[in-house]
């Protein structure tokens, strides 16, 4: 009888030790984030089998010359033409190339600030209602911008 009460006990404790460590476990993995970078090859014919005839990446302009079921003959920049999944093509600019634009925009805001700053010197009049419209030009950027990263991430 002792026995078998020192196995129950070193089981209940061997149970506790494996349920410590199971929640515990989380806190050691580390985090990563599905990338928005898309590679998707353009073919010769509709079927997954066709041969590629280039690959596309995530933003690529393409023209579209003709519409099957789930397929889009398309042609790129350099003439080349094939078949692509239709489910793969926008008709908008990926939001990554947006919220890359818009980030290249606060920059240059940020700097035409700095610059008329300088410029402005001792006036403080005129340099602060220049900072003022641009600061507020820069505000409404941010505020895209931050509404574009939210729509990203959601989608």
């Amino acid at each position: 009888m002792l026995i078998s009460s020192k196995r129950s006990l070193f089981l209940i404790l061997l149970f506790s030790l494996f349920v410590m460590v199971c929640a515990v476990f989380p806190a050691w993995a580390d985090t990563r984030y599905v990338s928005d970078r898309l590679i998707i090859s353009m073919r010769e014919g509709q079927s997954p089998g066709s041969p590629a005839v280039a690959f596309l990446v995530a933003g690529t302009p393409v023209e579209v010359l003709e519409e099957a079921e789930n397929h889009l003959f398309v042609k790129i920049a350099n003439g080349q033409a094939g078949w692509v999944r239709s489910k793969y093509i926008l008709s908008q600019r990926p939001k990554s190339m947006v919220i890359k634009e818009l980030n290249a925009k606060v920059k240059e805001l940020e700097s035409q600030i700095e610059t008329m700053e300088a410029q402005a010197g001792s006036k403080s009049g005129d340099s602060s209602d220049v900072r003022k419209i641009y600061e507020s030009k820069l505000k409404n950027l941010e505020t895209l911008l931050e509404k574009e990263k939210q729509s990203s991430a959601a989608t």
